[in-house]
Parts: C-alpha cells; sequence; structure tokens
C-alpha cells in the first residue's frame, strides 16, 4: 500500500455490493495470520467496512495482487505497524507473560513438594 496514499470515507462511488467487500477483507485478514507484511494495509482496509467505496475496494485489490506477485514473503517477518492500539496489546502481552510466570512459578513448587 502506498504510504502516502489517505483512505478517507466518501471517496470515490459507493460500492453497491458490500458483501464481496467483506468477502474480500475477510479473507485478506485470514491471509495476515501467516502474512504479518500485510496486516497494517489489511487493518486500514477493514475500517471501512460500513461503507466501503471504490476506492477501498481498489486498495484491497492492490494488496491481492502483491500477495500475488510476492509470493514467498511473510510468514517469519517481523514488522512494525503504528497503531492506536500498540500499547494496550504491549499490555495485554505483559499480563500474559506475568500470569504465564506466576503459573509456572506455582507448577514448579507444587511438583517438587
Amino acid at each position: 500500500m502506498d504510504p502516502n496514499l489517505k483512505l478517507l470515507p466518501g471517496q470515490g462511488e459507493p460500492l453497491e455490493n458490500l458483501g464481496r467487500y467483506h468477502h474480500l477483507v475477510g479473507r485478506l485478514n485470514y491471509l495476515s495470520i501467516t502474512r504479518p507484511n500485510i496486516t497494517c494495509a489489511v487493518s486500514v482496509v477493514s475500517q471501512f467496512q460500513k461503507t466501503p467505496y471504490e476506492s477501498h475496494w481498489d486498495v484491497g485489490l492492490r494488496i491481492l495482487q502483491y500477495i500475488k506477485n510476492a509470493p514467498g514473503c511473510g510468514g517469519g517477518n517481523v514488522i512494525s505497524c503504528r497503531s492506536r492500539n500498540a500499547k494496550s496489546s504491549f499490555e495485554v502481552e505483559c499480563r500474559t507473560m506475568a500470569d504465564t510466570s506466576c503459573l509456572i512459578t506455582w507448577l514448579k513448587k507444587l511438583l517438587n513438594w
């Protein structure tokens, strides 16, 4: 996705077939599990599920074209994405690690009894 491209609500013509857009975004979300390099672009396209326009559809197709042209990319890549939720997901990860550490410590004490 072009980093200078700004997707806004109401750009271009409204899509007539919303189901087609929802299907595309759903598939892209599924693909982003194994292709973290498309996660940021897919999250941007996902924001327009309620009222998608032709420009949003074109970006979704561009993501598919990228996937087709770069079959070996993705998987183990580490991607940095600017997100408002980055802090909260980091906090969740820290809490999860702390809970797991407590559970492991408890199990070690239980097994050594």
